[in-house]
């Protein structure tokens, strides 16, 4: 999401614990110009260097940080080096195509100083850390690179401390590299030796992919009792994915942050349309004035009575868990997980209550032309001026055969306004100018219709991502965005066969105001414990939106009823218990203690 301020690069101090080099300074990047960049943090780390330092980074493209290890090289340090092998060599940053016969000058000027850099072997995965160790007692660690992009334009952390046995631990996995040169899957495991204490604080580290650390974020989140907040450059891990569903399901607060880059490259292969569909709100950063959103972080209970977070070099990638070194770090203490927290919170920044669904339920069919999509867009009670909608990450609509007509309901009718209608669709998005929605009844609506869309081969979730704009605001994304289905997946939630088609069924009907099969599946969880569909975050979200969008229209009294028998429901995590006590008995029965 659009950030509009900048921000303060912030120095941590923890105190208090227990001896003299207590402290772990935090740092977040880019700034503002008025505190150091992250580059001139990691020069201030390099002078700290009286006899060693050893580094695991992904690239070096930048002469000031060049400059610095040449210095700590003059004055006697000994310095050794792993890098990439992608960033070893020569790549055009504009293709990514690797020229072998030629070096990356910031690495030749490494070499040339007589410093020793090794590479990871020219292999497929990448030596993907961004560590570095002083004098067997310093550490440095997080999302950012040695490079230019990294220090003023994309939005990163790292953190330092002072601690032998850390130190320690990643002086092992730098050996195992430098030394050994084992990379990768060759790399032996060594975590029953990669947690340490520092004063009261637990810090466990893993390396990739011997430790498989994502699988035990994974462990952690499964754990949650009360929140999860990311910030990811690539969120294409299903499990994770899955995990942050069933948690949202059973009512923690989920929130998450995705790159735009990496949204729009990764499409359905990506879990921004798993966790919308289900109800998360996850945004997508979109900074004009800055560049990535480069980190790799989850903040597990904040708030609660056992807050961590993990950060580090790792990607939320099953494939980069697999393949690539890589370093995870998860710091169990409060004051840390408290300013990512903060940190989180300025980037996600506001979101809109708009609602918006498709009214197409059934899964589309691959490479073939559909011949109507038709999107919903309802107030839900925010006077609206403009919105903008983008097309879903690699699913290209705009080509001559497409069509688009706009439509307005009136006495509970559609009729097409296209032509009174202010608005310009490109490459990548429709900007309606004048979508002019009301916080209630039928000018609440807007109804957009596209015909004769080619739908993509891949199969999987494909979200629009539409933002909002109220009177005196800027555009503010959905919280939840709409989604369809391309091919026989089962990312609805529901799989295929009869299964499916009942809730294919009860979604249509729904858009009819018929309400029978939705009453009948909620008797069916309440007599016979049937309650399959209602545990699936995805249907039950599609559900609450058009029930949602009735009451806004005409306050339809049986949907309003229904929305909140269900959002008591979707609460508890004894589901059909819960469905007894709303039926059994007084209907205005009290179940807030449940």
């Amino acid at each position: 999401m659009l950030r509009t301020m900048s921000k303060v690069i912030v120095f941590l101090g923890l105190i208090s614990l227990g001896f003299s080099a207590s402290k772990i300074e935090l740092h977040f990047g880019p700034g503002d110009g008025s505190e150091p960049t992250l580059d001139q943090h990691f020069i201030s780390f390099v002078e700290k260097a009286k006899k060693t330092l050893d580094g695991a980074f992904f690239e070096f493209r930048l002469d000031s940080i060049v400059d610095a290890l040449i210095r700590a090289h003059n004055r006697g340090v000994k310095l050794r080096l792993v890098t990439d092998d992608g960033n070893y060599y020569l790549r055009d940053h504009a293709t990514g195509i690797v020229d072998r016969e030629k070096m990356n000058p910031f690495a030749q000027r490494i070499l040339d100083a007589g410093i020793d850099l090794k590479q990871d072997n020219d292999r497929s995965g990448l030596m993907h850390n961004k560590f570095a160790i002083v004098d067997g007692q310093w550490v440095w660690t997080g999302s950012y690179n040695l490079t230019d992009s990294c220090s003023l334009k994309n939005e990163n952390n790292a953190i330092w401390l002072k601690n032998a046995e850390l130190a320690k631990v990643f002086t092992t996995e730098f050996e195992e590299m430098f030394v050994d040169n084992q990379f990768g899957v060759r790399s032996p495991s060594q975590l029953e030796n990669q947690t340490v204490m520092h004063g009261d604080i637990k810090i466990e580290v893993l390396f990739g992919p011997e430790d498989n650390p994502m699988g035990k974020v994974e462990e952690y989140l499964r754990n949650a009792t009360e929140s999860i907040y990311f910030m990811e450059f690539a969120m294409t891990h299903n499990d994770l994915g899955e995990v942050m569903v069933q948690k949202h399901h059973q009512g923690l607060k989920v929130r998450g942050i995705f790159d735009r880059m990496l949204y729009r490259s990764t499409g359905p292969y990506a879990e921004f349309s798993r966790l919308t569909a289900a109800g998360v709100p996850v945004v997508v950063y979109d900074s004009p004035h800055r560049g990535k959103m480069h980190h790799k972080v989850f903040i597990i209970d904040a708030e609660g009575s056992e807050p961590k977070v993990a950060i580090g070099s790792g990607n939320a990638s099953a494939n980069g868990n697999k393949g690539n070194d890589e370093n995870v770090v998860i710091i169990h203490d409060k004051a840390i997980a408290k300013r990512y927290l903060r940190e989180f919170r300025s980037l996600f920044g506001k979101v809109s209550r708009v609602m918006a669904t498709f009214h197409n339920f059934k899964n589309l069919k691959p490479g073939t032309r559909v011949p109507r999509l038709t999107l919903i867009v309802s107030s839900n009670g925010v006077a609206t001026q403009k919105l903008k909608i983008q097309f879903p990450p690699r699913w290209p609509m705009h080509d001559e055969s497409v069509g688009l007509k706009i439509y307005r309901l009136r006495k509970g009718r559609q009729y097409e306004t296209t032509a009174k209608e202010d608005f310009r669709v490109t490459q990548r998005d429709i900007q309606l100018h004048s979508a002019d929605l009301t916080k209630d009844g039928e000018s609440s609506v807007v109804i957009i219709k596209v015909t004769n869309a080619l739908v993509p081969e891949i199969p999987g979730g494909y979200n629009l991502y539409i933002e909002a704009k109220a009177p005196n605001t800027g555009f503010y994304p959905l919280t939840s965005q709409p989604v369809v289905y391309v091919g026989d997946t089962n990312d609805i939630g529901v799989g295929t066969g009869e299964f499916y088609e009942d809730a294919v069924q009860i979604l249509g009907e729904l858009t009819k105001q018929n309400f029978t099969m939705l009453k009948e599946t909620v008797e069916n969880c309440r007599n016979y414990g049937i309650c399959d569909l209602l545990e699936v975050p995805s249907f039950v979200s599609k559900v609450n939106k058009i029930l949602q969008q009735l009451v806004n229209v005409n306050q339809n009294a049986e949907a309003l009823k229904l929305l909140e028998q269900l959002k008591s429901f979707q609460a508890r995590p004894n589901r059909a218990k819960i469905f007894e006590q709303l039926y059994d008995g007084s209907e205005e029965q009290n179940i807030s203690a449940q």
